[in-house]
């Protein structure tokens, strides 16, 4: 019997959605009688995003604009542009990172 490829990519988001959801359960529910420990770290849900300036960053801010994803923009080449350094990424005292993710050009 021969398998549509409808059938099969059904088949496939089933799966996936089906082994994230186990995983986000697993994750989620802790072991009885167990007390989840404060963090050592933590990290904003934030994206950088540094551009050029070009049509498909703009296109990137745009999607997570749409979204409602929390980013912060840096143009490459901008006089007076904030500096990336490391004590612009993470809060070295406190063990916080300012981005969960960056993307570059």
């Amino acid at each position: 019997m021969r398998t549509s490829r409808r059938t099969f990519v059904t088949t496939s988001r089933r799966g996936i959605v089906a082994a994230v959801t186990a995983a986000l359960l697993l994750a989620i529910l802790p072991a009885a009688g167990a007390q989840a420990a404060p963090p050592a770290h933590s990290v904003d849900l934030k994206v950088l995003l540094v551009t050029t300036g070009d049509d498909s960053a703009a296109a990137i801010g745009t999607l997570m604009d749409r979204e409602g994803v929390p980013y912060d923009q840096i143009t490459l080449g901008q006089s007076g542009r904030q500096q990336v350094t490391a004590d612009f990424l993470a809060d070295s005292a406190t063990g916080r990172g300012h981005y969960q993710a960056i993307v570059l050009p």
